[in-house]
């Protein structure tokens, strides 16, 4: 079926004004239109978009006393007022698409020890190395006596393959030292996003959004190789729109086996030159339309893809392990034998990947690629928080941008870790991940359209939760940490319920999980973020968070002003 044929209602507000008389109003629009309250209630049947023949069907199954010929001559006057439109009327019209920058930046955050970073390098040499690109590294390891070593190695990348070759700390220094110097009540907000109070990770990437402004950028760290590798198929797969998807894990005895039992799926760099900064509108042909919201389309028409997101084959690059649970009832059977159970915990024999193609408003996974073309968001926090925190960030204060995850996976070599026990250990949040998802509660609530307007509003927002009463700051906590913790025990307690057969050492496990993650959130007397000090009370914790939330609306505010500035954002 032709997707422009497709019909589906207007958004707007209604409002009775008699027991046989709904006033109506779309949204954005002037006209005003009033019906009965069964007309009201059968364009309220039609928000998805479908033929005229389904909505018919689909009304008359809940009206049956209603004559069919009537409903559809009911149906057609709503189309002839304009209430029922066709999807031709979004995906016919002009749009004015902003070209993405060129994409000649690939950058390499190292956190492992200089062999993976050697590894790393040479994947690259394989067959990417000729495209020319500028190789940005940075070191965000805490660990300085390998620091020399990294910078030798990416210099010698460098001479053997020509490759512009930046070193991102130096640039950063250079630069916050300047900007400093120049605006000295932003000293504040630009060392939390910039300077050594920033973790290694959230400051490399807030500050690639400066050196890789006007473009798009390959993200890599260095337990990567820079390989692609995926199911042959998943070019021909449909979209998925807003849909968000954890990936699912399959489990080998070696992480060589999993690599071997995945098809080399072309390369990273091709994959980003057709998807990174694309508008979903020209994907249309394989995003199936049918039962979206007129204004699902509508938002669809004007999204781009901002962030790039992939799973992971040979080895896991999460801390924790609780994937282990999704895994279908095929992967379960080999967890009869614990030695296997606790081969796949470590995370180190396995691929990792999204079990389907979907575009959505954000996630909290790491990216592999960014389109940099606009300002977009900042980072906060370590590990994946400073992940989550960009993609909240980038959500709210850049408009039209989605997160594309595919099911695909770049070849991923790190040692095994003993995930099991973070597995077990109380769900507690950071600051980071706290600030995320008050930017994503926040989010529906912004309306100005410049990104300063935006951070500055957000940054007022936290700054009200900062001067609320102490009191009120506690209970905040509370509810955060209550809502977070609730939401992971019933996702576990669900898993469990549906766990069928599922193997005994494996169905023990998510036992003691559930368990151990219930008692520790009733034995949890103080409500303290991850990153607080310990031994804090209560009220000490409300004055911490109070600190944080001012600093978080400073980092706003001065990322307000760059968005002002594109002279000041460029990091020579």
């Amino acid at each position: 079926m032709n997707q422009s044929s497709l019909l589906a209602a207007l958004p707007g507000m209604a409002v009775p004004i008699s027991d046989a008389e709904v006033f109506f109003q779309p949204d954005n629009r002037a006209d005003r239109h009033v019906m009965t309250p069964d007309v009201y209630g059968a364009l309220q049947q039609c928000a998805g978009f479908a033929s005229l023949d389904t909505h018919v069907a689909r009304v008359a199954s809940s009206m049956p006393r209603v004559d069919r010929t009537q409903l559809t001559r009911v149906l057609e006057n709503l189309v002839q007022r304009g209430l029922l439109q066709s999807a031709s009327t979004l995906l016919d019209k002009p749009v004015h698409r902003k070209k993405p920058g060129s994409l000649r930046t690939l950058a390499v955050l190292s956190q492992a020890h200089p062999a993976a970073l050697e590894a790393c390098l040479a994947s690259l040499r394989e067959g990417d190395a000729a495209r020319g690109f500028t190789l940005v590294f940075a070191d965000t390891s805490e660990t300085p006596e390998h620091r020399a070593r990294k910078l030798e190695l990416v210099a010698d990348f460098g001479r053997k393959t020509g490759q512009r070759v930046v070193i991102l700390d130096a640039k950063i220094e250079r630069w916050l030292a300047e900007r400093e110097r120049q605006h000295p009540t932003q000293a504040r907000g630009l060392s939390l996003l910039f300077g050594k109070q920033a973790s290694r990770k959230a400051r490399a990437l807030n500050a690639l959004s400066l050196v890789c402004a006007g473009e798009r950028a390959l993200l890599i760290d260095d337990t990567h190789r820079f390989r692609l590798f995926g199911d042959a198929d998943w070019a021909s797969a449909p979209i998925h729109f807003d849909q968000r998807y954890s990936r699912e894990p399959k489990f080998y005895g070696t992480a060589d086996e999993a690599i071997s039992a995945s098809a080399r799926a072309g390369s990273p760099w091709d994959l980003a030159e057709q998807w990174l900064g694309a508008y979903a509108i020209d994907k249309l042909s394989k995003i199936s339309i049918e039962g979206m919201r007129f204004e699902q389309l509508a938002q669809l028409c004007e999204t781009r893809v901002h962030r790039m997101c992939l799973g992971s084959v040979g080895s896991a690059d999460t801390a924790h392990a609780l994937w282990i649970f999704l895994a279908d009832m095929q992967a379960r059977a080999q967890f009869a034998d614990p030695a296997q159970l606790e081969l796949a915990l470590s995370g180190n024999a396995l691929v990792l990947n999204y079990p389907e193609i979907a575009l959505n408003s954000g996630s909290h996974d790491a990216a592999q690629a960014v389109d940099f073309t606009e300002l977009a968001g900042f980072a906060m926090g370590i590990g994946e928080d400073a992940d989550r925190s960009f993609s909240a960030c980038s959500t709210l204060l850049a408009q039209g941008y989605a997160e594309l995850h595919l099911p695909l996976g770049l070849e991923r070599r790190s040692g095994a870790q003993p995930r099991a026990q973070r597995n077990r250990e109380l769900l507690t949040p950071s600051f980071a991940r706290f600030f995320a998802d008050q930017l994503r509660d926040i989010t529906d609530m912004a309306h100005a359209a410049s990104l300063n307007s935006r951070a500055n509003w957000a940054a007022a927002t936290l700054l009200d939760l900062a001067h609320a009463s102490n009191i009120e700051r506690q209970n905040l906590a509370w509810r955060y940490l209550s809502a977070q913790r609730a939401q992971l025990l019933g996702q576990l307690q669900q898993i469990l319920m549906q766990a069928g057969d599922a193997p005994e050492p494996w169905r023990h496990e998510l036992i003691n999980v559930i368990k151990e993650q219930a008692e520790g959130a009733l034995q949890s007397a103080v409500p303290a973020l991850a990153d607080a000090p310990l031994g804090l009370k209560a009220s000490e914790h409300a004055d911490w968070l109070q600190t944080q939330l001012i600093d978080a609306a400073h980092a706003l505010q001065v990322w307000a002003e760059l968005a002002k500035d594109p002279d000041a954002r460029r990091m020579e």
